[in-house]
C-alpha cells in the first residue's frame, strides 16, 4: 500500500468518527426528537404513539428523545465514533472484504478502549498526578517553564487536571474516537 493510500484511508477514518456523531444527532433530530421534546406530527410522534402513551426510561424511544434534548452521552459518542472511523477508512478503501472489515472494527474498538487509558498512563508517567506534580519529573519541569504562575486552561493546568481526576467525558470521547480511527485505519490497511 502506497503512502498516498495510508493517508486517504486515516483521513478518511478520522472524517468518519468526527462525522458519525454530528450525522446522528442530526437524524434524529430531523426524524422528530427534538431539544424541546417530540415534535408534533413528526415520524418521531408516531413512534411515541407505538407506545401507548407509556414510555419506559430503558426504552428506544426514551434513548432518542434524550439525544434529541441533550445530545449523545459520552459512550454513545464513543460508539458511534468507532463506527463511523471503520466507515470512513472502508469507504477510503475499494474491495475490501468482511475480513478486513471484521478486523478493522475489532482495532477499532480496541483502539477507542486502550487510547484513553495510555493517554492518561502517560500523563501520570511523566508527573502529573492526583496528588499534583511529582517532585523532580518532567511535569515539574514542564511546570518551572511557566516561571511559577499557572494559567487556567494553559497545558500545564490541562495536564495536572488529567492526571488528578482523569479525562472527563468530553475528552474521553475525543481521545477514544482518535483511538478508533487509528485502530481503524490499522486494521484496514492490511
Amino acid at each position: 500500500m502506497s503512502k498516498a493510500q495510508s493517508g486517504v484511508r486515516a483521513v478518511a477514518a478520522i472524517f468518519g468518527a468526527s462525522v458519525a456523531p454530528v450525522v446522528i444527532v442530526g437524524m434524529v433530530g430531523a426524524i422528530g426528537f427534538g431539544t424541546r421534546g417530540i415534535v408534533s406530527k413528526s415520524l418521531a410522534a408516531s413512534f411515541m404513539s407505538t407506545h401507548g402513551g407509556s414510555v419506559a426510561s430503558s426504552s428506544v424511544c426514551a434513548y432518542l428523545q434524550s439525544v434529541g434534548a441533550a445530545g449523545l452521552g459520552s459512550t454513545s459518542k464513543a460508539a458511534i465514533a468507532m463506527i463511523g472511523a471503520v466507515a470512513g477508512t472502508a469507504a477510503g478503501q475499494p474491495r475490501m472484504t468482511w475480513v478486513q472489515v471484521g478486523v478493522g472494527a475489532a482495532l477499532a474498538v480496541a483502539g477507542a478502549t486502550v487510547a484513553p487509558i495510555a493517554v492518561v498512563s502517560v500523563i501520570g508517567a511523566i508527573g502529573f498526578s492526583p496528588g499534583g506534580i511529582v517532585a523532580g519529573s518532567a511535569a515539574a519541569s514542564i511546570m518551572a517553564t511557566y516561571g511559577g504562575t499557572i494559567w487556567a486552561r494553559s497545558t500545564c493546568a490541562v495536564l495536572q487536571s488529567i492526571g488528578a481526576t482523569g479525562l472527563g467525558g468530553a475528552r474521553t470521547a475525543a481521545v477514544s474516537a482518535v483511538g478508533a480511527a487509528v485502530g481503524a485505519a490499522a486494521g484496514l490497511s492490511r
